[in-house]
């Protein structure tokens, strides 16, 4: 990990913000009222953070914040006739996701602002198969994602588990 000069941070808390610039040895000193629950971002051209940093309860001297350069990538999303709309496409880093949305008439996603790194991109829409695959975005790159049409069948019994053992409900209706 490389500390970084020049990149402004914004720390906001209940009644109050400041901003401020690192050093060139990557330190920043922000002066925010003792025991408040702080949120810290960049608010830099160059770069980021997929979520907001919390501090809880400011009463440590020192966190290390890391920040990222910035990205975006626009994700294409086809089928084998064609561009998919309305497509839910999903970014994901490490299981938790930064970012989603639906493409738009063309299939096209576009991720908006984020983190340089490695994603896990998932695309699921109706009718076809839930598709996944690992991708990095650095710079503003170009994803294209084959789907599948498909279905997935499910076999459902309704039990009813104050018998012992669970005894079958007939004429049960699921939604699912």
């Amino acid at each position: 990990n490389q500390r970084l000069g020049g990149v402004t941070l914004l720390a906001t808390w209940d009644g109050g913000e400041s901003r401020a610039t690192t050093a060139s040895n990557g330190m920043v000193f922000i002066d925010v009222p003792e025991a408040a629950s702080v949120e810290i971002t960049p608010d830099d051209p160059s770069y980021t953070r997929n979520e907001p940093y919390f501090i809880r309860v400011a009463t440590e001297r020192e966190h290390t914040i890391e920040v990222f350069r910035k990205a975006d990538i626009d994700v294409s999303v086809r089928d084998a006739e064609g561009p998919v709309a309305d497509a839910r496409v999903a970014l994901s880093q490490d299981g938790i996701e930064a970012v989603s949305g639906r493409t738009d008439a063309d299939g096209q996603f576009r991720s908006g602002t984020i983190a340089q790194g490695r994603y896990t991109v998932t695309v699921v829409k109706a009718g076809y198969y839930r598709t996944t695959q690992d991708i990095i975005v650095a710079g503003s790159p170009e994803e294209t994602v084959q789907i599948e049409r498909g279905r997935v069948d499910y076999d459902v019994v309704v039990e009813d588990p104050h018998f012992d053992p669970a005894e079958p409900v007939s004429d049960a209706t699921v939604s699912i």
